[in-house]
């Protein structure tokens, strides 16, 4: 089991969704929580320091660093898919 720390970014890029949105993304998290693979459904950045993985929910794309000693993800923003890179 993963656990998820957010940080203050996210939740203020979080805020700026609409709520539908914000309904699917804790949907999302809350099941990725108690699955027994995660990474099957997160992808791999690169060149993205300190952004480890990202996840897509619907149009919004999830950043998340991975900290393998307490096996937890930091979340570190949540943004419209065609936005978050920039």
């Amino acid at each position: 089991m993963y656990k998820f720390i957010f940080t203050k970014n996210w939740k203020k890029s979080f805020d700026k969704l609409e709520n539908n949105y914000q309904d699917r993304v804790i949907k999302k998290l809350t099941s990725l929580k108690e699955s027994e693979d995660i990474f099957v459904y997160l992808k791999k950045l690169e060149n993205l320091l300190p952004a480890t993985h990202r996840l897509r929910v619907w149009n919004i794309r999830i950043i998340l660093e991975f900290d393998k000693t307490n096996r937890s993800f930091y979340v570190l923003d949540a943004w419209n898919r065609w936005d978050i890179y920039k």
